[in-house]
């Protein structure tokens, strides 16, 4: 070991107790000092990660707690480092992904490219959101080949964590081997089958029922439920059905054959009873229709096609009118009158099939049916009487009525003489609305005179009520719905009283009052695309007004129109709670695939705000807040087809799939095949014509040339015939107004198998139906085939060398009162079907001016009612000439003024007749029915003295006064059937006179016989 010098030694000597020196001083600063290290953000919730950066070299820090869920906000972390020193670090952690919610595609077609959908991202915070597709990735490996369930994988990255999830979706339409899923039947003439794959049509040829026969299949929208329209199959017995032959991708494919059972015969008709009222007056005169019914069990529907099938009755209690009646159009009414009882009793109806023919001869013995009437006693006050109970509302809009019993339809609205309810819309009256056109019109009273069904009182304001609605739930209950026009004021006291009819023909009274409380605030429940043009907005109640906003950016107006909807007294649907945003065509979401006017595939909003219900307009804290709703766009690839219908050589209607816009004249090209068999499309100079629209989905091309013009027949001895033709509509002409997409090029075969071009036409036309337009001078006259006519305004195409139509007349010849032939000229004035344009219905007429004599006049003066008409001069499009077509019809006697429907005073009387037969007249005041329901004729309208009319009995009627109707009933008895004294005939209390009109009574009639 080397020796040290003497200066070192001493100098280390020196650092060393320096050193033991500054060591206790050095330490107390290490343990007492912090430092702050550089802050971070944190992404992906990679906290750790964060903490260990820009740490100091050597130095192992344990860092103290810190909140994983302090999320876009600072936190600070405190350490304790293996120096001894403390140290503090901020971190700012950023929002982060943590897993993809759970998503079905739902059903994808087999070959097709999956769409990317909107994902819904649970984050950090707890929050979910949706990210738009472009915000993620979707693998390019998925299968839509194979059938069944199938997954996709996605991955979203977003501030440091990337996730993954499976997207499931099931592919369907696989074309594998196709099979029957099952086959049910339906009713008698009626089987459902299932296939188990979409095919491209059906037709009855395609299915085969052994021991049965079937007449024609339908295919559902499904595409693979079709209906079979069958004949031949028995009650209860095993069947097997085959399908084979059918279309599917192009190609034909067997289906192969499936057993099943047809229906039991009680399983497929029922046999309907229904009394008119379902309780009466135990005092022997009281009396109710009792209508019987073959329906079908599917449907519900009355068979009408039920003719000659005899019925057996009975009844417990009271007198039935006929102890056996027969069906006809599947119906049959007899009348039950009441038996005089001092307690209150139930008369139980039984009705079975007893004689059938036919296909209704399985009915016997097997279909019944049974109903229960109340006969109730004098002292118990209850002669059907609806008395109101008490009325509630909390909407401006409507009330509800609340009675001492169930209640419909038929205690408020007025009916005409087949039953129908009547409608108003104005000052016009029908039982024949258009369903589709329901909101434009209100309920009838039934209580239509001084008193009304329903009158309201509150402060001076005049109430129209729209219509009626059962409550569902609760039969003693009616909902009222007023015209928008005039609503309940919120938070006030209203006065309601009811006027009903009663079991003996009364009109009663009973009031109720409330106050209309509405303290809801409406709100916006659902919105659901319908097409890709319309949305609908659905609200937690009657909705007087809203604004829409869709996507942020579209508003009412330039992008959309908003309908609310109304109440449809016709079909009771309730839509005062809708709203319908119907695409304006400047809609432009701005993408390269947009198409103006639809919405286009995937996920948008509409935002609702001042929303205010019928309260609102009269207490303005009805007022709802904003919300944002959320729908769902399904791509729709659907281009428009067509088909043509060839009517006469001269007219073709084209028929699309999909309602279409855009359809002009000039998209039509009329191609004719050329030798060498391409079509060529021949100029319009050469083949002129016109084009009508009918509807969205229907035209009719008319040629303005006869064939014969066209071909100059006299020269080249051909006509259509020679050729063949088809229309051709080139790709893009026309759009589908579903979603905007267009054609390809199609080519539609005017001589296809049966084609009236195909042969020529040598067939003149003919009359084959007339109506009258509702007791006007104006009648439908309907033709064989689409005619040209010489008329005022219309056009017509001459054949070659026919010089003209001539005068097209039309004449009517009858009978007056004294049975001389009348003639009287009508005129032509032009189509009466020119709305669908077929040309085949022509609309007369007679002249209805001052002083001239009209049919009308002679069958109301007395003359006969069986009258021709004689159309002369009348050609169908390729010049066959009817010299003239004739026709008979029936002009009936004009209705009388409404009076009252009731037995004269004194008219009722008797005569004994000596050893003739005895006689019954009853005088009514208005005409009476002569058949139908309320057949005056019908021994089964009335009693006599508690029994029913004997055998042998006979009625006619008779115009015994100058009024139109016939409003005398004399009632022919067997000798002996009288009473020498006193007798009582009484009427069924629901007979209705000829225009209509209710009997009013009285029901019961007494009154003394005239001696020999």
């Amino acid at each position: 070991m080397a020796k040290k010098s003497f200066k070192l030694v001493k100098a280390s000597a020196a650092l060393a107790v320096t050193a033991a020196a500054l060591t206790p001083v050095m330490a107390a600063e290490a343990a007492t000092s912090t430092v702050e290290l550089k802050p971070e953000v944190v992404l992906g919730g990679k906290f750790k990660e964060a903490l260990a950066l820009n740490t100091p070299k050597g130095v192992e820090i344990k860092w103290g707690k810190y909140l994983v869920t302090a999320i876009n906000k600072w936190q600070t972390i405190k350490g304790q480092g293996s120096d001894g020193k403390t140290y503090i670090k901020k971190l700012y952690a950023r929002n982060y992904p943590l897993y993809i919610l759970e998503q079905d595609l739902g059903e994808v077609k087999a070959g097709s490219e999956l769409e990317k959908p909107s994902i819904r991202v649970m984050y950090r915070d707890g929050k979910i959101y949706t990210q738009a597709p472009e915000r993620y990735t979707m693998s390019s490996n998925y299968n839509t080949k194979d059938e069944g369930k199938q997954e996709v994988l996605i991955s979203y990255n977003h501030n440091g964590n990337r996730i993954t999830s499976m997207l499931s979706y099931t592919v369907v339409d696989k074309a594998g081997a196709g099979a029957i899923s099952s086959v049910k039947a339906l009713g008698k003439t009626s089987v459902e089958v299932m296939l188990n794959q979409e095919v491209d049509s059906v037709s009855a040829s395609n299915f085969s029922i052994v021991g049965a026969n079937v007449t024609s299949a339908t295919l559902g929208a499904d595409k693979k439920t079709v209906k079979l329209e069958v004949s031949g199959l028995e009650y209860g017995q095993d069947y097997m059905l085959a399908a084979n032959n059918i279309m599917v991708k192009g190609e034909a494919k067997d289906f192969g054959s499936k057993a099943f059972k047809s229906l039991a015969v009680n399983e497929v008709w029922n046999l309907k009873v229904t009394p008119k009222a379902s309780s009466l007056l135990a005092n022997g005169a009281d009396n109710t229709e009792v209508t019987l019914e073959l329906v079908d069990a599917a449907t519900g529907r009355v068979d009408a096609g039920a003719d000659n099938i005899v019925l057996d009755l009975n009844a417990t209690f009271g007198a039935l009118s006929s102890k056996r009646v027969t069906i006809q159009d599947g119906k049959a009414t007899v009348i039950l009158t009441s038996e005089f009882s001092n307690t209150g009793v139930t008369s139980k109806i039984d009705a079975q099939i007893i004689e059938a023919s036919g296909d209704y001869k399985a009915l016997i013995g097997k279909v019944a049916g049974t109903a229960n009437v109340s006969f109730v006693t004098s002292s118990s006050g209850s002669v059907d009487t609806i008395t109101l109970v008490n009325a509630e509302s909390n909407q401006a809009d409507r009330f509800t009525l609340f009675f001492d019993k169930a209640v419909s339809l038929d205690h408020f609205v007025a009916k005409d003489a087949n039953g129908k309810y009547l409608y108003t819309k104005g000052s016009t009256t029908t039982a024949s609305p258009v369903a589709a056109d329901g909101e434009e019109y209100s309920h009838a009273f039934r209580v239509n005179g001084t008193d009304k069904s329903v009158e309201i009182t509150q402060g001076g304001k005049t109430f129209t009520v729209k219509g009626f609605k059962p409550v569902a739930g609760n039969p003693k209950a009616m909902e009222v719905i007023l015209d928008k026009g005039v609503v309940l004021t919120d938070n006030a006291r209203v006065e309601v009283e009811v006027n009903t009819v009663n079991s003996i023909s009364k009109v009663t009274k009973s009031s109720a009052s409330f106050v209309v409380t509405d303290a809801r605030k409406p709100e916006a429940t659902s919105a659901t695309a319908e097409g890709l043009n319309t949305l609908k907005v659905k609200f937690s109640e009657a909705i007087s007004d809203a604004t829409f906003v869709l996507d942020g950016r579209f508003v009412e107006g330039s992008d959309f129109s908003a309908k609310f909807g109304d109440f449809n007294p016709v079909t009771l649907a309730d839509n005062r709670d809708l709203a319908t945003i119907s695409l304006t065509g400047t809609y432009n979401e701005g993408k390269s695939n947009s198409v103006l006017g639809y919405f286009g595939a995937g996920q948008h909003s509409v935002q609702i705000s001042s929303m205010k219900d019928f309260a609102y307009l009269t207490d303005t804290a009805n007022l709802g807040s904003t919300q944002n709703l959320y729908f769902s766009i399904v791509a729709d690839s659907a281009k428009p087809s067509a088909t043509v219908t060839v009517e006469s050589p001269e007219q073709f209607r084209v028929k699309f799939d999909k309602s279409v816009s855009g359809f002009e004249a000039a998209d039509i090209q009329v191609q004719r095949k050329e030798s060498n068999g391409s079509f060529v499309t021949r100029p319009v100079s050469e083949l002129p014509h016109k084009l009508t629209r009918i509807s969205a989905s229907e035209y009719v091309i008319e040629l303005t040339s006869d064939w014969t013009v066209i071909y100059d027949t006299a020269k080249s001895n051909k006509n259509y015939y020679n050729d063949e033709y088809r229309i051709f509509i080139a790709k893009e002409a026309v759009t589908n107004v579903a979603n905007g997409l267009k054609n390809d090029d199609l080519a539609l075969s005017l001589n296809y198998s049966g084609s009236p071009l195909n042969t020529p036409d040598v067939t003149s036309p003919v009359i084959s139906q007339i109506d009258r337009v509702a007791m006007t001078n104006r009648f439908a006259v309907t033709m064989s085939e689409p005619v040209k006519i010489a008329a005022p305004d219309e056009e017509a195409t001459l054949a070659q060398g026919q010089a003209g139509l001539g005068g097209t007349t039309a004449q009517f010849i009858g009978k007056d009162k004294d049975g001389k032939t009348v003639t009287i000229n009508g005129t032509v004035t032009g189509y009466a079907n020119n709305a669908n344009g077929m040309d085949n219905v022509l609309a007369v007429e007679w002249s209805n001016a001052s002083g001239a004599l009209t049919p009308q006049a002679v069958v109301d003066g007395g003359g006969s009612t069986e009258w021709t008409l004689v159309v002369r001069a009348v050609s169908d499009d390729v010049g066959n000439t009817a010299a003239s077509a004739t026709k008979s019809f029936t002009v009936a006697k004009s209705p009388a003024a409404n009076t009252p429907f009731a037995i004269a005073q004194n008219g009722v009387s008797g005569a004994l007749n000596g050893s003739a037969e005895d006689t019954v007249v009853i005088k009514f005041t208005e005409g009476v029915l002569t058949s139908g329901v309320s057949d005056a004729t019908n021994p089964a309208q009335y009693t006599l003295n508690g029994k029913t009319l004997p055998s042998g009995t006979s009625i006619r009627v008779a115009n015994n006064d100058s009024v139109v109707g016939f409003e005398t009933v004399t009632i022919t008895l067997p000798d002996g059937t009288l009473n020498d004294a006193s007798n009582v005939v009484t009427v069924n209390k629901d007979l209705v006179s000829y225009d209509g009109s209710l009997f009013q009574g009285p029901v019961e009639n007494t009154f003394s016989v005239v001696a020999p």
